[in-house]
């Protein structure tokens, strides 16, 4: 069936289209150079060929046959169109300009050979010609009001406001009062910075349709922008005494808080932030101007309570509890922000954002657990988040799982490797675990990549000098670190007690000697003390150094098993 109606439809078609040969014939006879007709009917013949390739989307087979035709008929004004429309759709503007117009030339009595030649017009940004051509079709052809729209157009296009209007005039005189008219002309006169007219035409469009509400935003909008304030909240206290509308009361609320007067624009708050059908980017929008922080703890409370009502108008939207956890973590309302950052993930996954908002607090609240889960499943969604890896190697670190808290710590740094400040961190971690876990080259190279980022990192300088001590390697580099650490703070007993274990394993123990007690002076820590104890026995003092291991073992020491031994046989035990 739908190819025999095709087939149908293409003979009509292909019937229509030979009167204007018909057409021209007559022409030609009455001018007396007439056109045979065999001749006729080979461009008839040419030109339904030329059509059954436009049918076919291929113009450019169609101009060969159309051109052809011509030869034979080069005043037919339907071939001429067709020629045009070809070459519109080549995108030859140019040409199809010429050939509408002499299609216009010939015919000025249809309607569609304006059009064409308008249509080419403005496909050339002629608009001045275009608008030329509307007035010409509107006036020569009856029942034409239709393109006055077009004609509007072309002279908005061209900046000729004063057609432009007198046209949207003739507009409403056949058509009616129409918003998008007004609309229209009220964009127009704002152009010519016509307020007074385009205030005009809303309350035109207002007293035509006294029930629309929106057209009371736009004329309150209108005011607003205008500096008549005053004419504008009347507008808006006329809306809001017809119905409860959200944003006429978030613009009364943005006007009071303009003129400083902040407990009359918060009376108009709390509507809009309730109502399920405004926008809660909007909403979002209005207290984010809070986020800096609050004035006092009336304010706070003030804010979160609004805030809350924005989850209540939207309890299934992350973004609404995400936001008011916003709110509670500027409070320092810890747990309760993270208790709205868990209620957002819950119904969103996906915000990067809001899972490190609750590993942070979970790392400020010292829930090492809760930094280790919370990291964990932030990863599952974001295997490639270096912060996620970094709070998960510190985690494992101190939950003693040393192996797994290196692989995070590595992971941060393949995914953070921009950020030199975390790189530095995991370096500094890396050095403490790869020497617990006696991969001690891996500890020496995480040290050293630390130091090359910051060379005065006291915390490095004391923890790489001490295992190297301890190990007894290097200690010409660990002594070297060791005079940096207490040039840069001498008077830091943990300091001086490393530097001073250096100098004993360089068997320089009158130096030694001098840095133990002065951090002994400052500390009862038990290994400051044994240490001491140890430099004592090593320099002749076996009854200092006896006081010093008891005291040492009485303030719990690390490894009370040895200590006993050494207290036992009154001997350094190694």
């Amino acid at each position: 069936m739908y190819i025999q109606k095709l087939v149908v439809v293409g003979f009509v078609l292909l019937f229509a289209l030979a009167t204007p040969f018909q057409a021209e014939a007559q022409r030609r006879k009455k001018k007396g150079n007439s056109i045979s007709a065999s001749d006729s009917l080979r461009s008839a013949e040419l030109f339904q060929d030329g059509l059954k390739m436009m049918m076919i989307d291929d113009p450019k087979r169609a101009l060969e046959y159309f051109e052809q035709a011509q030869r034979f008929s080069p005043e037919n004004a339907g071939l001429l169109y067709s020629m045009a429309k070809a070459y519109e759709e080549l995108a030859d503007i140019g040409n199809a300009v010429t050939y509408a117009k002499k299609a216009l030339e010939i015919d000025k009595t249809n309607p569609y050979y304006y059009l064409m030649l308008a249509k080419a017009y403005e496909d050339q940004k002629d608009y001045k010609n275009a608008a030329e051509i509307y007035e010409e079709l509107i006036e020569k052809i009856p029942n034409s009001n239709e393109h006055l729209f077009e004609l509007a157009n072309a002279y908005l296009r061209q900046r000729a406001f004063k057609q432009a209007l007198q046209t949207m005039d003739k507009i409403e005189k056949a058509y009616g009062l129409s918003e998008e008219v007004v609309r229209q002309k009220q964009q127009v006169y704002l152009q010519m910075n016509k307020m007074d007219l385009a205030i005009k035409e809303m309350r035109k469009l207002i007293e035509a349709n006294p029930f629309e509400v929106r057209y009371r935003l736009i004329l309150a909008e209108l005011l607003m922008s205008n500096k008549m304030e005053k004419d504008a909240v009347e507008v808006l206290n006329q809306v809001l005494a017809k119905e409860a509308n959200s944003y006429a009361s978030l613009m009364l609320y943005s006007y009071y808080l303009n003129v400083n007067n902040r407990t009359k624009a918060e009376s108009y708050l709390d509507a809009p932030l309730l109502d399920p059908d405004l926008n809660i980017d909007e909403k979002v929008r209005v207290l984010a101007q809070y986020l800096g922080g609050y004035k006092n703890d009336e304010e706070a409370t003030k804010v979160i309570r609004w805030a809350g009502l924005i989850v209540k108008a939207h309890p299934e939207d992350a973004k609404a509890w995400a936001f008011q956890g916003d709110f509670l973590n500027l409070n320092k309302q810890k747990k309760d922000a993270r208790q709205n950052y868990l209620k957002s993930l819950s119904i969103m996954s996906s915000n990067q954002q809001v899972w490190e908002q609750v590993v942070l607090i979970d790392s400020e609240l010292n829930e090492v657990d809760s930094v280790a889960k919370h990291a964990e499943k932030a990863l599952e969604n974001f295997p490639t988040n270096g912060i996620m890896w970094f709070y998960k190697g510190r985690a494992n670190l101190f939950q003693k799982k040393n192996q797994d808290a290196a692989n995070a710590l590595e992971a941060a740094k393949k995914y953070q490797s921009e950020n030199a400040s975390l790189v530095f961190e995991c370096n500094a971690m890396l050095g403490d675990l790869y020497n617990e876990l006696k991969q001690f080259k891996k500890s020496d190279a995480a040290y050293e990549e630390a130091l090359a980022a910051d060379p005065n990192s006291t915390v490095v300088l004391n923890n790489y000098s001490y295992f190297l001590s301890v190990r007894k390697e290097k200690l010409t580099l660990a002594k070297k670190m060791g005079e940096k650490l207490v040039e840069l703070e001498g008077d830091n007993p943990t300091y001086q007690d490393t530097y001073g274990w250096i100098l004993y394993q360089l068997k320089e123990y009158d130096k030694a000697k001098e840095w133990l007690e002065k951090a002994a002076i400052k500390t009862g820590d038990a290994t400051v003390i044994e240490h001491l104890g140890d430099v004592y026995f090593k320099l002749g003092l076996k009854d200092k150094a006896l006081e010093k291991w008891r005291m040492a073992k009485q303030n719990g020491a690390d490894n009370p098993e040895n200590l006993e031994k050494k207290i036992n046989a009154g001997a350094l035990i190694e």
